[in-house]
């Protein structure tokens, strides 16, 4: 297990900032959902769109599923409608503009420091719509000897990486992580300093 004050010094070592910033409070405050009908007459979706300073990411997220939107923490977090399955996604802010690839070695450090006592039962690539990342398989213990799977992807954009992650039971895993599978892939990111709608700029 490696000590979290060795974090800074992977980050430098391989090649990020010694701090990855989370986006200042406010950046992720412009959120335009987004209705598409199906061809041929078939029930509609909904999609979302993020708008940040620097710009916007497409995705769609889990039908029925409640949301809760944290600007402070740059995290957007849905509760599957039977309460037992939580998958949450956040914005890490690194060098603005700048695809920075995830190196595993760091990967497995990160996950190794913020999830203590977990163990990785596979590593794996991992797609959005428009990058590459790589995705962690968890196995967790609670104190109370209930074990459960924790699934993650970490995929880069230009100024930073997104983290995704799924919470939940075993005997949930397989259907909830068709969920979150959708959700990953769904992600595109287009960059833009004039990403932010008038409607919303306008408040």
């Amino acid at each position: 297990m490696l000590p979290t004050r060795w974090l800074p010094v992977c980050l430098i070592v391989l090649g990020l900032h010694a701090a990855p910033w989370k986006c200042p409070a406010g950046q992720m405050q412009h959120w335009v959902p987004k209705t598409f009908p199906l061809p041929e007459g078939g029930a509609s979706f909904q999609a979302c769109e993020l708008h940040t300073d620097e710009g916007v990411f497409f995705f769609v997220p889990p039908a029925s599923w409640s949301q809760q939107f944290k600007t402070q923490e740059n995290e957007i977090s849905y509760l599957s409608p039977q309460n037992d399955t939580c998958i949450k996604f956040s914005i890490t802010w690194t060098k603005p503009g700048e695809l920075v690839p995830l190196k595993p070695e760091f990967l497995r450090a990160y996950v190794q420091t913020k999830y203590p006592g977990a163990k990785i039962l596979e590593e794996f690539p991992c797609y959005t719509g428009s990058q590459s990342g790589i995705g962690f398989q968890l196995e967790q213990t609670s104190a109370s000897s209930k074990v459960s799977l924790t699934r993650l992807a970490f995929v880069p954009f230009p100024g930073g990486w997104l983290e995704f992650r799924l919470t939940t039971a075993i005997d949930l895993f397989p259907k909830r992580a068709q969920a979150f599978s959708t959700l990953v892939s769904s992600f595109r990111y287009t960059p833009g300093t004039n990403s932010v709608p008038q409607k919303a700029a306008a408040k």
